[in-house]
């Protein structure tokens, strides 16, 4: 629009204004003072309308929420026979968001009619002072016809930067709230540039660990030790903090209070993508993209061979995703993995995770969704992989056979030991056990 319209408007109007003052000095400064009285009214509109553009801007924020909310949870709505309440809730954001449009519409409208009365009453006084002109010899009546025609084109040239100036408000709430996003800092940054891997005995330590999401700490003084190669469990009740726990591992936030430690030197000395690049991280809920299997598998290796994606595939229990398909490989999987269940979606973001070939391998309880007896055969093959593995669960029998298991308790390490030992010195251990296995007992916290 600014090319279409205003690419030739400021030459109209400034051709105007210097044949104007070729004419007549004196009556040329009513253009003047008319086009610095319009620009006081644009800028008076635009300084009113913008706080209602953003809110405009909101307003449809919250409306995409809602429709996308009802969208993915509709089984949900229909299930719990809440349709109305959500249709209406519907109603009053659009309504809201109506009525806000409406009002900052009728500011914008102001500028056309402001436009039409300054240059209209400049109109008047140009003839009003130019018919004493006349009168007195000093202009001729075509010059000051000549000044009304220039008033006039200098009119439909204020009329087409008053409408850009209104896209320029809506364009202008839109753009300040992406940069909202664009240049927001990350938290989470490289601190340093260490970029490789050196083996060491103990491959991960949590020394004094403290992190809290607002104020109130999720963990609390967390020490412990793991070495390379060991099959580490981690178990606890929900809101324990396992979560909280591996997602430090990979610095998807930063501890409060104390260190962890990685190969014996501070994870933060290593370099962020270099860091994510050691681990494999599967988690608690299967995230798929559209694409092909083969898509989805290749995304932390970009050049693993069918081979390789196969043997992952069979190591995650998997093979049928692909052996049944008449695609194999390319195989389309919807958005989200729609077309697939709980448990195969699991199965995949477990394979994406081993062709990586990871030092650290997480499992966030990314079997909550597969069967006892595939779990026990991914287990199985899990134990054949030289390379740490760090597996979150609520199953007891997904992590006793574990060489350490790291029981959680409201944030607090209450227990870290073998199945073993734990039974016979950790209450809480004890508790989840015999919740599981008696049938009759609640799970502890």
């Amino acid at each position: 629009m600014t090319i279409r319209l205003t690419s030739r408007a400021h030459f109209i109007m400034l051709g105007s204004l210097f044949l104007a003052f070729l004419i007549s000095g004196p009556l040329a400064l009513i253009f003047v003072c008319g086009a610095v009285i319009l620009a006081i009214v644009m800028l008076l509109i635009t300084i009113v309308s913008m706080p209602y553009f953003n809110r405009v801007q909101q307003k449809l924020d919250q409306i995409s929420l809602i429709v996308r909310e009802n969208l993915n949870g509709i089984r949900v709505i229909r299930a719990f026979a809440s349709q109305d309440k959500e249709i209406n809730k519907f109603k009053q954001e659009t309504k809201s968001q109506k009525d806000i449009q409406v009002k900052v519409g009728s500011i914008q409208a102001l500028l056309n009619p402001f436009t039409q009365l300054i240059v209209n009453v400049a109109i008047v006084l140009i003839i009003y002072f130019g018919v004493v002109q006349v009168s007195i010899g000093g202009l001729s009546q075509g010059e000051v016809i000549a000044l009304v025609n220039y008033m006039n084109s200098t009119l439909l040239a204020l009329i087409v930067f008053a409408n850009v100036i209104s896209i320029y408000n809506k364009a202008g709430a839109s753009y300040s709230r992406i940069f909202e996003v664009l240049e927001t800092n990350p938290d989470i940054t490289s601190l340093s540039n260490e970029t490789d891997w050196n083996d060491t005995p103990v491959c991960l330590e949590f020394k004094n660990v403290d992190f809290a999401y607002n104020k109130k700490n999720v963990l609390t003084n967390i020490n412990f030790k793991i070495y390379t190669g060991q099959t580490i469990g981690i178990i606890g009740g929900t809101g324990a903090g396992k979560t909280s726990l591996v997602n430090l591992i990979a610095r998807f936030y930063d501890v409060n209070n104390g260190e962890i430690y990685l190969n014996e030197k501070p994870i933060k000395d290593y370099d962020l993508q270099s860091l994510r690049s050691f681990i494999g991280f599967v988690p608690q809920y299967a995230s798929l993209i559209s694409g092909t299997i083969r898509e989805n598998l290749q995304l932390g290796n970009q050049n693993a061979s069918d081979e390789k994606l196969m043997t992952a595939l069979q190591i995650a229990q998997g093979v049928e995703l692909v052996e049944d398909k008449e695609r194999g490989l390319d195989t389309f999987i919807d958005q989200g993995g729609k077309n697939l269940s709980g448990g195969q979606k699991q199965r995949l973001t477990i394979a994406r995770a081993l062709v990586k070939d990871p030092k650290i391998l997480i499992l966030d309880d990314s079997s909550s969704a597969i069967d006892y007896a595939t779990d026990f055969r991914l287990r199985q093959e899990l134990k054949k992989l030289q390379m740490t593995k760090i597996i979150i669960s609520q199953r007891i029998a997904s992590v006793e056979q574990a060489d350490k298991i790291l029981v959680l308790y409201h944030g607090e390490l209450v227990g870290y030991d073998s199945h073993e030992n734990l039974m016979k010195n950790c209450q809480i251990y004890q508790e989840i056990y015999a919740s599981q296995h008696s049938g009759d007992g609640d799970l502890h916290g």
